[in-house]
């Protein structure tokens, strides 16, 4: 956070020498929230308890704290430092110290580092431990999702304004609805899949569970989705998911995963979409799920829009949510 930096800045404007702010900037702006949360999510649960006090635990707490730590974070301008090297939050650590490396000889004007000398500050990174003092994990206090979703890894502003500006068979009424959602309401920054909502309950108590029993992995199963076509009315606009699959790389998961789609009701897979956005915030995002079931049961009204995506892919996993 800004205050964050200007508390480093301050605490070293009085130093003499003078001290110059080197940053190493994680920028996340153009990664979306769901990848970023998986990257971060993994790494919290690889690395087991040798954090003082972000450890991965059967609640999955640590997550909500990804989720904050994501939705509160502010991009770093240039005048808050003096110098900045760009990293990239989906390198892996060799990767990510190369680039670091790089970017502060480059800066300083220091000699580059022998690659035994790389090496070494690499196995001294690796074997770094807390004091066992410093890893007595927290009391947490569990808490029950309210509805289960598949998180898909898309920029939903980046791919539907594509689409619109490219396209010639826009009306103007969607073009107008996309310039309120981008200039006032916002855009889904977030979106969701919803399979399962505790307002269905008992009915879809299986599903409940299994989708439970699915996010209570260590590391649950990627899922791959279809976005079909973007669906809009004069109070919501929707994107509907066409087809849902088991990513290739979680097939070797049990054979619950696997079935998992293919035991996936079909009143439910009729139902899929990501809500888009609203139009005012009077309007609830319920009314996405009735305009796509209406849309696919040949029952929307004359004045529902529909733009083809024309087979878009994304990929997300399925997590508890709680808002």
């Amino acid at each position: 956070m800004r205050q964050h930096r200007q508390a480093l800045r301050d605490a070293t404007s009085q130093m003499s020498p003078p001290v110059r702010l080197l940053a190493l900037n994680w920028s996340t702006d153009d990664v979306p929230p769901a990848t970023l949360h998986r990257i971060c999510g993994d790494r919290i649960v690889h690395r087991g308890k040798n954090h003082q006090t972000l450890q991965a635990d059967a609640d999955k707490t640590h997550e909500d704290v990804i989720w904050k730590f994501i939705q509160t974070t502010e991009s770093l301008s240039e005048s808050e430092v003096d110098a900045c090297v760009d990293m990239d939050v989906t390198e892996d650590l060799e990767q990510a110290l190369d680039r670091a490396i790089k970017g502060c000889v480059d800066v300083l004007g220091v000699p580059n580092p022998s690659r035994e000398k790389v090496v070494e500050a690499m196995d001294a990174l690796k074997g770094y431990a807390v004091s066992p003092k410093e890893k007595e994990s927290r009391p947490v206090k569990s808490r029950s999702p309210r509805y289960f979703a598949l998180l898909p890894e898309v920029d939903l502003k980046e791919v539907i304004g594509a689409r619109l500006e490219l396209a010639q068979d826009v009306s103007e009424t969607t073009s107008a609805f996309w310039k309120n959602l981008t200039d006032k309401t916002g855009v889904q920054r977030r979106p969701h899949v919803t399979i399962v909502h505790q307002n269905s309950l008992p009915d879809e108590s299986e599903l409940w569970g299994r989708c439970s029993r699915l996010d209570g992995l260590s590391t649950p199963p990627l899922f791959k989705m279809i976005l079909g076509t973007v669906l809009l009315d004069r109070r919501i606009m929707a994107v509907t998911v066409e087809e849902l699959e088991l990513d290739g790389s979680s097939t070797d998961l049990g054979n619950e995963v696997q079935e998992f789609v293919e035991k996936l009701p079909c009143h439910v897979k009729r139902r899929l979409h990501i809500t888009v956005g609203t139009r005012d915030s009077k309007v609830v995002p319920v009314e996405a799920k009735i305009l796509v079931e209406n849309w696919r049961a040949g029952k929307a009204g004359g004045d529902v829009q529909t733009i083809p995506l024309n087979g878009v892919t994304v990929y997300g996993r399925l997590k508890g949510l709680m808002g």
